[in-house]
């Protein structure tokens, strides 16, 4: 039963719900909290930005997927390299850049199309995506 069992796939599998739980509450479309911690809270504000958990934490399932994954972007084929580095961007974008931030969080229409380019990236870098 346990022959197949691949720890590296359940720990990136659990990056993959982290990652898209804090899409939302990063790309504006939705809050979340546990234990009386809201994942979207700001860690520090500096020159008119907010840097919020949020996002901290997609950069870090992002990296996690990343390197558990065993990934080199010479393994992608055009397509995905185009569509994870998009992603990489957005998420590194909404996180750090003011314009950005307010453009992708203004409307919830934007931030749910951000969430599915950032999501496809995901699948991409995690290695659930292998084919074009």
């Amino acid at each position: 039963m346990l022959d197949n069992f691949d720890p590296l796939q359940v720990l990136t599998t659990m990056l993959a719900y982290l990652f898209a739980l804090t899409g939302v509450v990063a790309n504006g479309v939705g809050t979340f909290s546990i234990e009386g911690v809201n994942i979207g809270m700001t860690l520090v504000s500096m020159g008119g930005q907010a840097l919020t958990l949020a996002p901290m934490l997609a950069i870090v399932s992002l990296v996690g997927a990343y390197l558990l994954n065993n990934r080199d972007f010479s393994d992608f084929n055009d397509l995905q390299t185009y569509i994870a580095g998009i992603g990489i961007v957005l998420v590194l974008g909404t996180a750090l850049v003011p314009a950005m931030t307010a453009f992708v969080m203004g409307t919830a229409f934007v931030g749910w199309i951000v969430l599915l380019i950032e999501a496809v990236s995901f699948s991409i870098v995690a290695g659930y995506w292998n084919g074009a």
